[in-house]
C-alpha cells in the first residue's frame, strides 16, 4: 500500500512538473495597432456604419495600393446660409434605410502627409437583403469584395453633443439634387457634413473634419442608379457579429471580467467571440450612436516589452492598446481623443503577464488535456 501511494505521488509530481514546463506563453503580438484598426473597420462595416469607408480602411490595412497621395479640398457647395434643425430631424434624415440602388463611390483617406489616397468602391444594395461592396485598387482591379447583410446599426440615444444645421437651397451630387446637413461641436466648429437625396433618403456624400476644419475622410457617389442593384451569387461575408439582444445568453462575454452595456456614453451595438485553431480566445465589442464609434477587442497575447501603446493618425481611428494579464485590450475610436481616453478608463487597467506557479500548472494541464 505504501509503495502504491509513493508511486502515485511520484506520478502526480511528474505530471505537475511537466505541466509547469509545457505551460503555453501568450503569443507575442507585434502589430497590435494595425489589428485594432482592422477590427474597427470590420465591425463598423458589419453594422453598416459608413460601410464603404470601413471597407477601404480595412483594405488599406491589408495592403491595398490606392496610388500616390494628392491634395483634395472639401466639397464646394451651391447653397446659402444654414438654419438650425433639431437632432430628431437630423437623425430622421440620416438614419433611414435607403432603397435599392447601385453606383460607384469615391473614398478619400488620409495619407498622413496632408494629402489623400483615393479609392473606388462599387456599391450594390438591395433593400431588405444587404449590400455588396467591391473595393478597387489603383489599377481599377478588384482588391476585395464584401457582403453586408441588412440591419439597423444603433439604438436611439442622446448622441454626440453636436448641433445640427440645414443649408438653404440644394446642391448636386452624382447628378441628383441633395439637401446639405451640417453638424457642429460645442465650440461651433463643423465636424461633419452630409449630402442627402430628399427623394430616396440616401446619403450621397459625407465628410468628416478635424479640429482645424480640414477634411479627414470624404466619401460618396460619383454615379448612382436608384431602384437597380445586383448582388453577386458568390459574395462573402467577412465577419459575422451578434446582435446586442443575445447578450443575455450564458458565457457570451469572454476574457474580460465584464462586457459593459455602454462605454464612453455609447451603447453596445454588436459583439462576437471566437477561438483560433490554436485555441487562443478573443472578444469583440462595438459601441456606436451612428456618428461616433468605439471598438474594443480582448485577445490572448503579449505586447513586446509589455508597454502600452497609443497611436493617432489623421483620418484613421485613434488606438490605445495595453496588457491585461494573459491578454491584450485594444480600443479604437473615430471620436475625439477624449472619447478614447474615457472608453479606456472604463475597461480593466494595465496588468503585466506574471502568472503564479499554480496558474502555470493550470495552463500546462489544459494543454496536456488538449484544451488549448
Amino acid at each position: 500500500m505504501l509503495q502504491s501511494s509513493v508511486a502515485a505521488i511520484t506520478i502526480l509530481a511528474s505530471v505537475l512538473a511537466i505541466a509547469f514546463l509545457v505551460a503555453p506563453e501568450p503569443q507575442m503580438v507585434a502589430s497590435a495597432v494595425k489589428q485594432a484598426r482592422e477590427q474597427f473597420s470590420l465591425s463598423a462595416t458589419a453594422v453598416s456604419v459608413n460601410e464603404s469607408v470601413g471597407a477601404v480602411l480595412f483594405a488599406h490595412e491589408r495592403g491595398a495600393s490606392f496610388g500616390p497621395s494628392r491634395h483634395q479640398s472639401a466639397r464646394p457647395m451651391m447653397v446659402s446660409d444654414a438654419l438650425p434643425i433639431t437632432r430628431a430631424a437630423a437623425s430622421a434624415m440620416l438614419e433611414g434605410e435607403g432603397p435599392t440602388h447601385s453606383g460607384m463611390q469615391r473614398v478619400y483617406i488620409s495619407a498622413g502627409d496632408g494629402g489623400f489616397h483615393e479609392a473606388q468602391v462599387r456599391v450594390d444594395e438591395v433593400e431588405g437583403e444587404g449590400t455588396s461592396l467591391v473595393v478597387l485598387d489603383a489599377t481599377g482591379q478588384r482588391f476585395m469584395s464584401w457582403f453586408v447583410p441588412s440591419g439597423s446599426c444603433c439604438q436611439a440615444g442622446e448622441g454626440p453633443p453636436w448641433t445640427f444645421w440645414k443649408y438653404r437651397g440644394s446642391d448636386q451630387v452624382a447628378g441628383r439634387w441633395a439637401d446639405v446637413i451640417e453638424a457642429r461641436d460645442e465650440e461651433k466648429h463643423r465636424v461633419a457634413r452630409w449630402w442627402v437625396d430628399p427623394g430616396s433618403g440616401l446619403v450621397l456624400w459625407s465628410e468628416r473634419y478635424g479640429a482645424d476644419g480640414a477634411p479627414t475622410i470624404m466619401s460618396g457617389f460619383k454615379d448612382i442608379q436608384i431602384g437597380k442593384a445586383h448582388l453577386a451569387q458568390d459574395h462573402v461575408q467577412l465577419v459575422s457579429m451578434n446582435p446586442v439582444s443575445s447578450t443575455g445568453s450564458k458565457g457570451w462575454c469572454t476574457g474580460l471580467p465584464q462586457c459593459p452595456a455602454s462605454l464612453a456614453g455609447l451603447p453596445l451595438v454588436t459583439h462576437a467571440s471566437s477561438s483560433s485553431v490554436r485555441g487562443e480566445r478573443s472578444m469583440r465589442l462595438f459601441y456606436s450612436d451612428g456618428f461616433r464609434s468605439v471598438s474594443v477587442v480582448w485577445s490572448e497575447g503579449q505586447l513586446p516589452g509589455a508597454k502600452p501603446i497609443q497611436d493617432h493618425a489623421a483620418g484613421f481611428p485613434d488606438v490605445a492598446v495595453w496588457q491585461v494579464g494573459d491578454g491584450i485590450v485594444s480600443v479604437a475610436s473615430n471620436g475625439s481623443p477624449e472619447m478614447l481616453q474615457e472608453a479606456s478608463s472604463q475597461l480593466p487597467g494595465e496588468q503585466l503577464w506574471d502568472p503564479s506557479v499554480l496558474e502555470r500548472i493550470g495552463r500546462g494541464l489544459s494543454r496536456l488535456a488538449g484544451i488549448n
